[in-house]
């Protein structure tokens, strides 16, 4: 009792030192001040993420081979002076050197290492070949379509050399090809070109073969991967996907999510965000599909097997691809995660931030945010310890991870009742949050002063609310206060609106 008279005494001697006429003028100019001072011993350091794409083709390699010797290295510029002879060759009357001297010429574009690429284009080959190419056999076609495959893998210079050329058209020709190592080579081929370039006029072509050709092809085979993979380049970007097409594409690659080779399984996917990111793309497709319950069913069986096995490296970026697309489609649909967000599917999530490991946080946190948020659901996170979990990654976790935490809990707060907010809202919440202002980052502290503003406005509105209390116990409202003289003005005008709001 005595403990509560203090408090209340503390309390009212803090409203009345607190002015609600503050001169801003006064307070702006120290701020400027301090601010003045603080930019003279700090410096922001940007970091500039590039992301370096290193394409290389299907290669041959021959792992007896060292390919950094001396000897290989002088075979091999003794092969590359050659390579104008081997040319003449293929156009020769003898098959069996047209045949030989193509696989020569293949075989050098195959090393894993400075493959001659340029010697070749210098030779005029690749416009001779395209001449010769429908009236040969297909062991020779075979080898020309490799020879084209491999020179699509180089630079960006060298594939627009191969697009000058029609061999786009070509590879769309012989994608129909009866012999499957063409269509794989094809396909693998028209990838390497549509990473770099993204020629809309050609992928609807190559699209509608696509789906003619994807169902008469063996599931687990390597061309139904390589399929896979073009299909992935064609979605993605702008859409040019109508929606017939999209329940095409999502019906076949749902089909096949059951693989047990986790490489074609991650790709197959990939292959379905960014299907599900197309505009052609709605809710009501993805419900008849059963997509969202396939991918929590994958999510369940890996999260098991990383917690045996931690260093599962594929494992956990198909989960972090299933959350990504567990997002989306509840961003479609709110309704959607009531199908999902049961109180027995839970506990994964909940394993899953156990790993505190970045992109997983990341995803499981939009996963909650795009959910259907109403009391029901709130509880159900409650009961399945998921927002403990949350809670507890604070401290340990970046600023992004944290202002990704706080702006769920924004969103949460208008949903949530008075039983709930003060189990969410404990004395030790508001102490963390009191240690997290001192952290210097603008977006981290204002993400958390909006925060303490939902609050406020939530328990304004209840009567008796512990929350006040627990504010002044964690020396919350005191440090806030303290920010009425940092130099950024967004955080200066929302710390004064929280403590008239708190003092009123």
């Amino acid at each position: 009792m005595n403990q509560q008279n203090d408090y209340k005494k503390k309390l009212e001697l803090r409203k009345q030192k607190f002015k609600k006429t503050i001169d801003f003028d006064a307070v702006k100019d120290k701020r400027v001040q301090i601010g003045s001072t603080l930019s003279k011993n700090k410096k922001e350091d940007f970091m500039l993420e590039k992301r370096m794409k290193k394409k290389q083709g299907k290669q041959e390699t021959v792992s007896k081979i060292n390919f950094q010797s001396e000897e290989f290295q002088k075979q091999l510029e003794k092969k590359i002076r050659l390579i104008p002879i081997y040319s003449k060759l293929i156009f020769g009357t003898d098959l069996k050197k047209r045949l030989e001297n193509l696989g020569k010429i293949r075989k050098l574009l195959s090393i894993p290492e400075n493959p001659p690429f340029e010697q070749v284009i210098q030779t005029g080959i690749i416009k001779e070949l395209i001449t010769i190419i429908d009236n040969s056999n297909e062991d020779i076609q075979f080898e020309i379509v490799w020879i084209i495959c491999n020179i699509s893998s180089g630079t960006i210079q060298q594939t627009q050399y191969l697009i000058d050329n029609n061999i786009e058209n070509l590879l769309i020709k012989y994608l129909k090809s009866p012999n499957k190592k063409i269509r794989k080579l094809c396909s693998l081929a028209l990838n390497n070109i549509y990473i770099d370039f993204q020629r809309h006029s050609s992928k609807q072509e190559v699209l509608k073969t696509l789906l003619e050709i994807f169902p008469t092809i063996k599931p687990h085979s390597l061309e139904f991967h390589t399929f896979v993979l073009l299909t992935s380049s064609l979605i993605r970007g702008k859409s040019l996907v109508n929606s017939d097409q999209a329940s095409q594409i999502l019906s076949l690659l749902v089909n096949n999510l059951k693989q047990n080779y986790k490489e074609l399984k991650r790709d197959i996917l990939w292959c379905l965000l960014d299907l599900i990111r197309n505009e052609n793309m709605n809710k009501d497709l993805i419900q008849k599909s059963g997509l969202h319950l396939k991918l929590m069913n994958i999510i369940t069986k890996l999260q098991q097997k990383i917690d045996v096995n931690p260093r599962e490296k594929i494992g956990y970026e198909i989960i972090i691809i299933c959350l990504n697309q567990i997002s989306i489609i509840f961003s479609m649909d709110e309704g959607i995660s009531d199908e999902i967000m049961e109180l027995k599917n839970l506990e994964p999530f909940k394993n899953i931030l156990v790993w505190k490991r970045r992109k997983a946080t990341e995803g499981i946190i939009k996963i909650l945010s795009n959910s259907s948020l109403n009391e029901n659901s709130i509880q159900k996170y409650l009961d399945g310890k998921i927002l403990i979990n949350l809670l507890e990654l604070e401290m340990d976790s970046s600023n992004e991870i944290r202002i990704l935490i706080f702006s769920f809990l924004i969103k949460m707060i208008k949903n949530a009742n008075s039983n709930q907010m003060s189990e969410i809202f404990s004395t030790n919440f508001f102490k963390k949050i009191t240690s997290l202002i001192e952290i210097d980052n603008t977006e981290s502290i204002l993400t958390i002063l909006n925060l303490i503003e939902e609050i406020l406005k939530k328990e304004n509105s209840v009567k008796n609310s512990p929350m006040i209390e627990r504010m002044e116990e964690a020396n919350l409202i005191e440090k806030i206060e303290q920010l009425q003289t940092h130099p950024n003005e967004e955080i200066y005008q929302k710390t004064f609106s929280i403590l008239e709001t708190f003092f009123a």
